[in-house]
């Protein structure tokens, strides 16, 4: 337990007499001449490999609301529970769990077969009362890497670390949380997986392997600071099982818009601009963009849309600034007409001079003291825009009327024309424990009890009101606009915050080599393991001196392969950290401009390859940016230092190996190259397993590379980081600017489109590379996932498109690639589809296209040569088979 706190060890449990839900469930009491001190421990199988215990008593009772409801159980079972003394052991298809309780419940998980418990609670302090709060004490094991708690940037490995895990913002990616709350923490290690979950949205303090057993040793610990623990204990032999069943617990992650995947634009000197008028800077940036060449999806407007006209001007929800935007309605539609959705930020501050501010507070739709006698408090909320500040409160989306005065602004937002909503400021962290909850919203499930009278914010959380805003921003979304995927941003999240939202962003960068360097490792090493997928930071942020062309550069690259493509780096000044001053747009070096535009038409080609990896995400749970190791645990280098901690390089996908530069290589004296490990996938037991062919280079000198060996792999700026392509893989390519999947006419975008071209870039074994002991034949099968990019979740699920490339290229015909390209579709049909697919090898490998052998005959066309683009890539169109789902 943790130092200073008063605490005890409940012991002397029994087993209840109370009826359980199920056989694969125990609960214990431990005994006390006080009712008052008697604690109630509760075991359940949930799944095969997902566990659900408890720990409660009347002073210190379970999550009111739960950040998840309970699981149905659903598990096989190999044998019935085992009774024997004071332990028992169940046995599930998968994993094999023993409970005892000689001194305090200890709950210990095999994996299979194994001797060694993956995951032990510690014996005698297991479970322990510290305070008004209660702590689980279990294993730790030296050497496994720890991952998770959301946005924690302390370091890629949560190891030997303490954190406290809230929703604060250290800005410019400071050393702590950045707005999200993710109790959430996963070991991985070659011997298995182990995910602790916690369903509470108080406050939590995590300590990982700092913390001393009696017996010497380390351990870890969760320590609640109010009330009783809720825990989800999940085991998978790799971290893809821990990651997908996590999803089963909290909910998968939603559907996303497909236009979001492409460039969104910022600018805060424009936006906050009245001579010449925003919306008049705005229109200038999007008509630029069209002039150079340089696609555009969206635009966000940030909170100065909002701002009233006076000098001292405060973000207010959510009345527009008529100086700055006289006719928003008008100035929408001029962006849609030119294919730019609209963005616009939201806080749930309301100022004392709003003008419902009395309205809303006398039906107690603010946060209202412990003895405030109904008056909401007040606090200075500083205006980064203008450096005042000013008295506002805070809804309490608890309430009734909160939810219904949100949902109607939000809507009329919606019904001017704006595309989607950023909720910012969201994370409540300025509530005081002791303030009041309404608890008259509909949004709230039924309390457990004996907690109705108990309304502070120490027992009910303040990550509870991230998700009730979220979530009815989402519901008034889909009211506004019910045959559309709702867009809603948002800057905190806690356990199941995603299931509203949509995409997700953390804090102020520094404009820095460590901003660029940290922006990939904050989603490596928690967002995608907390299932926060569609997350990324910004190209830059507000804070940070003007970055060189060097960052800016590297920068834009290493977007191009990320969840999201954000330029947003507008406000920052040239000497020092303050915000304001100086922009920095595609072509503010100009002799940098075609280097840029390469790259964001790179990540319009890439959108039918990200898209697919958003589909998967939302089916699977499996985040599209991914750890080396993802896939490769059988690989003993990914258990290495250097790659277990490493966030250098990552997986997009299954299909590239990306490695970002994050350094002046010519500085460095590094000539332009990175250092690059590629994993290789072992087999079990020889001669099974698919043999590893490795990778190519997708840049010059376009090399072919072994699996399981360092490499040196040449990273020029004029051309990109290194991407490396697996063997065997499939690459799906689009149009190199915005397209739409709608085959109708969609009156608010008239020029939008049409997505009717699709590529595959597909990456065979080069012809004469073949190694010692390599299968003579070559044979790949690949697929991804299409639907129309805009409908909504109940309509999307059942009109999803596959399409699967199978390539071969056979020993007795090493000149020939045999190629099929089949779509499995039902209800939507792409638009593409008919005019067929271009097959795009690699450069350098000049080889005839044929059919599959069972594909030949007059019914199929054979595959026709188009022609070799500027990288001598040669484009074979190559007709689609249609074949019925199965």
């Amino acid at each position: 337990m943790m130092a200073g706190q008063n605490g005890r060890v409940p012991y002397g449990y029994i087993p209840t007499n109370d009826k359980l839900p199920h056989a694969f469930a125990i609960k214990l009491q431990s005994q006390a001449r006080k009712k008052s001190k008697r604690f109630e421990f509760f075991f359940e199988c949930a799944r095969d490999n997902i566990f659900r215990t408890t720990f409660s008593s009347t002073t210190h009772p379970l999550p009111p609301q739960p950040s998840v409801k309970p699981l149905e159980p659903i598990y096989e079972t190999s044998a019935a529970p085992e009774y024997t003394g004071t332990s028992v052991m169940f046995k599930t298809a998968t994993m094999k769990v023993c409970v005892e309780w000689r001194h305090t419940p200890v709950v210990s998980i095999y994996i299979g077969k194994s001797a060694f418990p993956i995951h032990c609670d510690i014996p005698d302090v297991s479970y322990a009362v510290c305070g008004l709060g209660t702590s689980h004490h279990y294993s730790y094991y030296h050497g496994a890497l720890h991952v998770g708690l959301g946005d924690e940037s302390s370091s890629v490995d949560l190891s030997g670390q303490r954190f406290v895990v809230g929703a604060g913002d250290d800005g410019g990616g400071g050393p702590d949380a950045l707005r999200k709350r993710i109790p959430l923490v996963i070991s991985l290690s070659p011997r298995g997986c182990v995910g602790v979950f916690s369903t509470s949205y108080g406050q939590t303090t995590w300590s990982i392997g700092c913390e001393k057993q009696a017996s010497g040793g380390s351990c870890s610990a969760v320590h609640q600071t109010y009330g009783g623990l809720e825990e989800y204990i999940i085991v998978g032999r790799t971290v893809e099982e821990v990651v997908s069943s996590y999803a089963q617990v909290v909910g998968f992650p939603p559907l996303i818009p497909r236009y979001m995947l492409g460039h969104i634009a910022g600018d805060i000197n424009a936006t906050t601009s009245d001579r010449p008028p925003a919306w008049s800077r705005i229109m200038q940036f999007i008509v630029r963009c069209g002039n150079e060449d340089i696609p555009i999806s969206a635009f966000h407007l940030g909170h100065a849309y909002a701002a009233p006209e006076n000098p001292c001007g405060r973000v207010q929800p959510f009345p527009w600034n008529k100086v700055r935007f006289p006719d928003p309605k008008r100035f929408i539609e001029a962006c849609h007409n030119r294919n730019v959705r609209i963005l616009v930020a939201t806080t749930p501050l309301v100022l004392l001079s709003n003008r419902v501010y009395a309205y809303l507070a006398e039906r107690g739709a603010l946060f209202a003291t412990k003895t405030g006698g109904g008056t909401p408090p007040a606090f200075p909320r500083w205006y980064y825009l203008t450096g005042s500040p000013s008295a506002a409160s805070l809804l309490d989306f608890t309430s009734a009327t909160a939810t219904e005065f949100w949902s109607w602004c939000i809507r009329d937002l919606r019904d001017m024309g704006i595309d989607g909503i950023f909720n910012d400021y969201n994370d409540f962290r300025i509530v005081g424990d002791d303030w009041s909850f309404r608890l008259d919203s509909y949004a709230l499930e039924a309390p457990r009890a004996p907690v109705t009278q108990r309304r502070n914010v120490r027992l009910w959380g303040r990550a509870l009101h991230t998700n009730l805003l979220n979530q009815a921003t989402h519901q008034a979304l889909v009211a506004a606009r019910p045959m559309e995927r709702p867009l809603v941003l948002t800057q905190s999240a806690a356990p199941g915050t995603m299931f509203h939202a949509t995409i997700s962003w953390s804090g102020d960068n520094l404009t820095s080599w460590y901003g660029v360097h940290e922006s990939n490792a904050l989603t490596l090493r928690g967002e995608n393991l907390s299932l926060i997928n569609s997350h990324a930071r910004g190209i830059g942020e507000p804070q940070g001196t003007r970055h060189d062309r060097e960052v800016f550069v590297r920068w834009v690259q290493l977007a191009v392969y990320s969840p999201r493509f954000v330029i947003n780096c507008n406000s920052t000044s040239r000497t020092d950290y303050r915000t304001g001053g100086y922009g920095v747009y595609p072509w503010t070096w100009p002799e940098l401009l075609p280097l840029v535009r390469n790259a964001i038409r790179r990540r319009y080609e890439l959108i039918p390859y990200l898209y697919s990896l958003a589909l998967e995400s939302h089916l699977t749970a499996r985040p599209p940016q991914r750890w080396t190791g993802w896939g490769y645990e059988n690989d003993p280098e990914v258990w290495k230092r250097r790659i277990k901690v490493g966030t250098n390089q990552y997986w997009l996908g299954n299909s590239l190996l990306v490695c970002g530069a994050y350094e002046h290589l010519v500085l460095a004296k590094r000539r332009e190259s990175l250092s690059v490990y590629l994993p290789v996938r072992l087999p079990e037991q020889p001669p099974g397993g698919m043999y590893d062919r490795g990778f190519l280079n997708t840049n010059a000198p376009y090399q072919r590379l072994e699996a399981g060996r360092w490499h040196e792999v040449e990273a020029q700026r004029h051309t990109s980081i290194a991407v490396l392509a697996r063997i065997g893989s499939a690459v799906p390519v689009g149009r190199g600017y915005a397209t739409t999947c709608v085959s109708g006419d969609d009156p608010e975008f008239r020029n939008a489109e049409k997505d009717d071209w699709r590529g595959v870039e597909i990456f065979p074994m080069p012809l004469a590379e073949q190694m010692q002991d390599e299968p003579a034949d070559f044979r790949a099968k690949d697929c991804w996932l299409e639907d129309d990019g805009i409908s909504p979740p109940s309509k999307a699920e059942g009109s999803m498109a596959k399409v699967e490339v199978d390539y071969r290229v056979m020993a007795a015909r090493p000149h020939s690639i045999e190629v099929g390209v089949t779509l499995e579709a039902d209800a939507w049909v792409p638009l593409w589809v008919k005019h067929g697919i271009e097959v795009i090898l690699p450069p350098g490998q000049e080889r005839l296209m044929v059919n599959l052998p069972e594909w030949s005959g007059r019914s199929h066309p054979a595959p026709r040569l188009l022609r070799r683009d500027e990288k001598g890539r040669a484009r074979w169109l190559v007709r689609v088979r249609a074949s019925s789902p199965s």
